[in-house]
């Protein structure tokens, strides 16, 4: 730290002579700390200025304490939920490590979590949770300094579930049709989601449906063919 009496820059701890009167103490602030209280002979005057008045034969001390400003981490959840996905962000528990060192987890905050740090190393992650994709913005690892202050957003996108309508066509009494003569079709009962649609030729694969919906299966195609039951698993 520079300090100063008027425009005479002294060292801390050692005597300068100066006139009596009313003296002015300056300092330079270094990044990351702030000035947290004075002792001693010196004092506020009317415009918060640190000063010191001085008489003949005065041996004055004033004493500027200065206190590092804590790292702070925002840290925000947000969730996407496009795909019928029904998450908030109260639902995941968010964890945070400084210069290796595990703090107290906690859940996420859309308007996000202030986390004090100590300067060095960080990391940020959470819990995981099935059904979602994980982001993590810059800021969520890296290094801090004092007085710092910097956030991170951990995003979760819902992964949308897939239908996979497969046409399988038996020609044992001389039939010529093939799984492409058929319309297969994912009709969603509600009516609020897209419906979905393909021919039969190796069905259709990776077709995004929504979540928590319903769907209807049907099938439209050639006659003088008899339709078996449709045979439903899922891969989950």
């Amino acid at each position: 730290f520079t300090l100063k009496v008027g425009s005479t820059v002294v060292t801390s701890g050692t005597p300068t002579q100066f006139n009596q009167g009313t003296h002015k103490i300056s300092e330079i602030q270094l990044p990351g700390y702030a000035l947290s209280g004075i002792s001693g002979d010196c004092e506020f005057d009317d415009d918060d200025v640190i000063a010191v008045m001085l008489t003949l034969s005065d041996n004055a001390t004033c004493t500027i304490t200065n206190t590092a400003i804590q790292p702070k981490l925002i840290i925000k959840k947000h969730v996407i939920n496009d795909n019928g996905g029904e998450n908030e962000a109260a639902d995941y528990t968010l964890t945070v490590r400084e210069n290796s060192v595990l703090v107290p987890s906690f859940a996420g905050d859309e308007s996000g979590t202030t986390v004090g740090l100590n300067e060095g190393s960080y990391s940020v992650d959470e819990l995981s949770h099935d059904g979602y994709a994980k982001t993590l913005s810059d800021d969520c690892s890296g290094t801090i300094a004092i007085g710092e202050t910097k956030t991170c957003t951990v995003t979760n996108n819902d992964i949308a579930p897939q239908i996979t309508l497969r046409k399988q066509v038996i020609n044992d009494n001389g039939g010529a049709a093939t799984a492409q003569d058929w319309t297969l079709t994912a009709t969603p009962e509600d009516g609020a989601q897209a419906t979905l649609s393909g021919n039969g030729d190796n069905g259709f694969v990776n077709k995004d449906a929504v979540a928590h919906t319903t769907y209807t299966l049907s099938e439209s195609g050639p006659s003088g063919y008899a339709a078996d039951k449709w045979s439903c698993y899922s891969t989950a």
